[in-house]
């Protein structure tokens, strides 16, 4: 099956801020940079065999898509996605569909982290989800 990619070039229409918000509801793992061009999603991985065993399945994804993330790993087990459209100088349709494709990858995620995040989660909703 041939790849299909809609992002190698700068005729791909960026994403509305009301349709990428709209889409934001679905990838509540994902962040919007501050100036809207970047979607990131970023967790600890158990350890460092989880960290790129998730970067590696997430590769095949994005290979298969067509449509390459900025992958980061740091201090062993940190994890960061970076998805836009460089060509296209911001968000468009091919990265909201990635992000959503690698929600689907499996991570084994640090302990740790996953309680800090639980944390951070029942304080937010406390606040009344400010």
């Amino acid at each position: 099956m041939p790849k299909t990619s809609l992002n190698n070039n700068s005729d791909t229409p960026l994403l509305s801020r009301a349709d990428l918000d709209a889409r934001l509801r679905s990838l509540p793992a994902w962040s919007l940079s501050p100036d809207g061009t970047l979607l990131s999603r970023e967790f600890r991985a158990k350890n460092f065999a989880a960290a790129v065993a998730f970067l590696s399945a997430a590769a095949d994804v994005a290979e298969a898509a067509g449509h390459h993330p900025d992958f980061h790993l740091t201090e062993w087990n940190r994890v960061r996605v970076d998805a836009t459209t460089h060509a296209a100088g911001g968000i468009t349709l091919a990265d909201a569909s990635l992000a959503a494709k690698l929600d689907a990858v499996p991570v084994v995620y640090s302990p740790k982290w996953l309680r800090e995040q639980a944390a951070a989660a029942a304080t937010k909703e406390g606040e009344g989800g400010r």
